[in-house]
């Protein structure tokens, strides 16, 4: 802080019993540049003293008991900082010293220096200067203890702030002391800060591990990325890693760095979802690449067996089971390949036929909610197609008054029954002579690809198609 100076240290109160003796004394310290203001008695004094008051200059006998109970209750008044100095002009010789000691003025003004009359005015202007310093020094205190109160606030309000996101993030913190054996190996390292995110991700409880080593906090078990982090807090370089738990099965990213010396951070975010979705991609490439292959097997073998006498019914023949196979795959890109839907499958296929009828729809479904693996979902809408194609060729939907009723049920939790009942259709005298191209992909695909079974009624009423296809364990029922 600089020296302090008279200028600015507030006036300097005057009062003593006489009015020229306090007239005089203004003017002899007026004339060293000190502001001064006289006060005619004590209860003007008390009411003129504030925060702005450089000191007082009071006669001893100007001062009685009544008034100084007065004064001292203004003094103990002021601010913490305050410490209002006086200067006592006493009587000299030993009744002066009497009236100060019977008066007590040492321990009711405090802050005071004594000045013996007679004096001159050498020492008087030297007094006020000294007292004027140390009032200008309690300011400059003041302001330096008020400066510091502010950058203390703004220091908790930052902490608070900062404290408040530590406490919020969603990523796990955890900031820690590595603990080195007696040959310098890093053996374990102690919890000094973690978030709530950090237990909520680790399951570490907080209040436990904080101020505890990892080995305490998990006995019997190497602490957790220790090799890692010690090589941070040794070379300074920071580094990032995936880390996984198996139960439950999740993915973690750490990122250490050293914050200073002996003492590492970890930042844990847990990116199982991510990891998922990477997984799944290359799934997804892996399994788009076999669909991609088997739809083209299936092409192949459609072209191999669809007669050809007859191109316009070869290329018709063709094109439908290219779009069934198309429907199919349009279902799995709409569940990422999770699989298709098998009543979404059936409205796809038979989308011409589900309305329109005045009695009421040509086709029922009747089944629960199952989705079909993707490996089974293309054979699958291969044979429903060839049974499509069949009934609205020859059977109940080449007709209006012809039904169709389709229903499913999902057996012993894997296998698929399914029933095609067709009814209202052309009247079958008899079962075919032979088995035409339809139904040799239907019994193909069901037997074949599916590894199922597949019978065919020909009622008179119309045909009853019975399947039975075990299903993959990633077929997802929402029952």
């Amino acid at each position: 802080m600089p020296e302090p100076t008279t200028e600015d240290a507030g006036p300097l109160l005057i009062l003593t019993p006489s009015g020229r003796d306090a007239v005089t004394a203004a003017e002899l310290i007026g004339r060293a540049g000190i502001t001064c203001r006289t006060v005619p008695d004590v209860a003007a004094l008390r009411a003129a003293i504030n925060d702005s008051t450089g000191a007082v200059l009071v006669a001893d006998e100007a001062l009685s008991r009544p008034d100084l109970a007065a004064l001292a209750q203004t003094l103990a008044a002021q601010l913490p900082w305050s410490d209002l100095p006086f200067i006592v002009l006493t009587r000299g010789g030993v009744a002066g010293r009497t009236a100060v000691a019977e008066l007590g003025l040492p321990e009711v003004l405090g802050n005071a220096v004594f000045l013996e009359r007679p004096l001159n005015a050498l020492s008087l202007v030297g007094a006020a200067r000294s007292v004027l310093r140390a009032r200008q020094r309690q300011r400059q205190l003041r302001a330096h203890l008020l400066g510091r109160e502010a950058d203390a606030a703004a220091a908790r309000a930052s902490e608070a702030h900062w404290r408040g996101l530590f406490e919020r993030m969603h990523e796990g913190f955890a900031l820690c002391e590595l603990i080195h054996d007696a040959s310098g190996q890093a053996v374990d390292y102690r919890y000094l800060e973690l978030n709530p995110a950090f237990e909520r991700l680790t399951g570490i409880r907080r209040a436990y591990a904080l101020g505890r080593t990892a080995g305490e906090v998990l006995p019997g078990v190497e602490p957790p990325w220790l090799g890692v982090c010690a090589r941070v807090v040794e070379t300074g370089e920071p580094t990032r890693q995936l880390d996984h738990t198996a139960r439950p099965r999740r993915w973690f990213e750490l990122h250490a760095y050293r914050p200073e010396p002996g003492r590492f951070a970890v930042l844990v975010m847990d990116v199982t979802e991510r990891r998922q979705t990477e997984e799944r991609q290359i799934l997804l490439t892996r399994e788009v690449d076999h669909r991609a292959k088997n739809v083209l097997a299936v092409v192949q073998a459609a072209l191999r067996l669809t007669p050809r006498d007859d191109p316009s019914a070869y290329a018709k023949a063709i094109e439908g089971r290219v779009a069934a196979l198309a429907r199919a795959h349009t279902l799995l890109a709409a569940e990422h390949w999770s699989g298709a839907d098998l009543r979404a499958l059936l409205r796809h296929e038979l989308a011409a036929f589900m309305d329109g009828a005045v009695d009421g729809p040509r086709v029922a479904l009747e089944g629960e909610d199952l989705m079909l693996p993707p490996t089974q979902a293309q054979p699958l809408a291969m044979a429903l197609h060839e049974l499509t194609t069949n009934a609205a060729k020859y059977g109940a939907l080449s007709v209006p008054a012809g039904r169709l009723a389709i229903r499913w049920q999902l057996e012993q939790g894997h296998r698929l029954r399914l029933r095609w009942v067709e009814s209202g259709g052309p009247l079958i005298a008899a079962p075919p002579q032979r088995n035409g191209f339809g139904s040799r992909v239907l019994t193909g695909t069901v037997r074949g690809q599916l590894h199922g079974s597949v019978s065919l009624d020909w009622t008179p009423s119309g045909l009853v198609c019975d399947m039975e296809v075990p299903l993959t364990r990633e077929t997802i029922s929402a029952d």
